[in-house]
């Protein structure tokens, strides 16, 4: 045989050999193809059947146990609001200031709205008003009362005023006219001079329409004093330089 026709031999041999080898392989693996999906099957079987029989078994049931019984809370009660307590407001009622009147102050001694006691005066520059602690009284239901004007402030006094700066009531609060207060007259302007060192009344005496010449003189109040009365208060709104002057004059 010659080398050619035995490499030809040979190269046959070879190749049915692969062949062979090739087919032993392919069923190989489809054999191992098969199992595999022969136990997926078998096990797919398996867990069906188990829940099948699963849903078909009873269940167990616990014993019906009951639940304890809701107690209720207590109900709350409702806040008490606790009010804001007030401050304690002490109200001190401030005590009258007592001036001592001085010679040559240009200041009113007591003060505008004060009321002393009859037979005390009002003083500035050195000039001292003072309501005497006494009363006329006239037969026709008339009465009157006294200023007395002092002078001691170095230098003549002119005293400017009128019927209508004078006003008297009781402690009952009854308000007491003049005896010609409805007169056309009755409220002119007064004047008269006091020197210097001296002392100048105007009298509580019916007034005298026909005596012009009376100007420190003053009009007598009308009517009758009730039994009932404690004290007048007579207030003077203007005179020589002092205002709102006020004196309680006590009768019981």
């Amino acid at each position: 045989m010659s080398s050619r026709h035995t490499i030809t031999l040979l190269v046959a041999i070879i190749g049915a050999a692969g062949v062979i080898i090739a087919a032993l392989i392919t069923g190989i693996f489809a054999l191992l193809v098969e199992q595999t999906k022969t136990s997926a099957g078998a096990t797919s079987v398996a867990a069906t059947f188990v829940a099948q029989r699963t849903v078909d078994a009873p269940l167990l049931q616990q014993p019906y146990a009951p639940q304890p019984t809701f107690t209720r809370l207590p109900t709350q009660q409702p806040y008490t609001l606790i009010p804001t307590p007030k401050p304690n407001v002490i109200v001190v009622t401030p005590k009258p200031e007592i001036v001592t009147a001085t010679t040559g102050t240009d200041q009113q001694n007591p003060p505008p709205g004060s009321i002393i006691l009859a037979g005390q005066g009002y003083t500035r520059n050195g000039i001292t008003i003072t309501l005497r602690k006494s009363i006329t009284i006239d037969v026709n239901k008339y009465f009157g009362f006294d200023i007395i004007i002092e002078n001691r402030s170095g230098q003549q006094l002119v005293v400017l005023w009128k019927n209508s700066f004078i006003h008297l009531r009781d402690d009952k609060g009854k308000v007491y006219f003049q005896r010609n207060q409805n007169e056309s007259d009755w409220d002119r302007n007064k004047q008269f001079v006091i020197p210097n060192g001296e002392t100048q009344q105007l009298s509580g005496q019916r007034f005298n329409r026909d005596s012009y010449t009376w100007d420190s003189t003053l009009d007598y109040f009308n009517g009758t004093i009730d039994s009932a009365t404690k004290y007048f208060i007579f207030t003077i709104d203007m005179l020589v330089g002092m205002t709102n002057m006020g004196w309680r004059y006590d009768i019981q």
